[in-house]
């Protein structure tokens, strides 16, 4: 499929009010999945008992740290979010 198919595919796919953002985001999202595609072609891939134990490190790893306190109004971030840095 050529570069202009893919384009032309992608572009159909779209609703209609879909931004410039939307239509790159499908393009990037559909290459790195074709790269993925072609490198467990080659071989190039992790086995999935390796990815499994990944996975448990970092879920034991997560479990480690201090649940966030939910319910008393405030973030969990000691009363900063997100957008004290805009």
């Amino acid at each position: 499929m050529s570069t202009k198919d893919i384009l032309l595919e992608v572009a159909e796919k779209l609703p209609p009010d879909a931004t410039l953002a939307d239509a790159i985001y499908e393009l990037e999202f559909r290459q790195a999945v074709e790269q993925g595609l072609a490198e467990l072609d080659q071989g190039q891939g992790i086995p999935i008992d390796e990815v499994k134990a990944k996975i448990a490190e970092w879920a034991g790893k997560q479990s480690s740290r201090p649940s966030p306190k939910l319910g008393t109004g405030k973030p969990a971030t000691g009363g900063r979010t997100g957008f004290d840095v805009l």
